[in-house]
């Protein structure tokens, strides 16, 4: 039963803010989900301080098992939406690369 109320569990939601960034600057974060999970959607809004994002996934080494899920060079005029991920990537670690616009506003 314990199963069944997780399948229908609603999906949580995890928020990543950015502050600061400097022109050019290139940074990451790494989510860790506390155990692998079956990854079915990303949503990421458009963002116009940023000029590329990439969201790497893996369950025990990122040089071992990780691998690149997507690339967006144009996150900076629309937004990026994945859904209904087929198959979709089992994860732990989820990995955001993003490189600020030489134009960003946020200092």
């Amino acid at each position: 039963m314990a199963d069944s109320f997780t399948i229908m569990a609603l999906y949580k939601f995890t928020y990543l803010l950015t502050y600061l960034l400097i022109v050019g600057a290139r940074r990451f974060v790494v989510l860790d989900f506390g155990k692998p999970v079956l990854l079915t959607d990303v949503i990421v809004p458009m963002c116009g301080d940023l000029a590329s994002l990439s969201i790497d996934v893996w369950v025990d080494s990122e040089e071992t098992d990780g691998h690149r899920l997507v690339v967006s060079s144009d996150i900076g005029v629309c937004s990026l939406i994945m859904n209904d991920i087929m198959p979709p990537p089992v994860c732990r670690f989820l990995k955001v690369d993003y490189s600020a616009d030489f134009y960003c506003t946020k200092w």
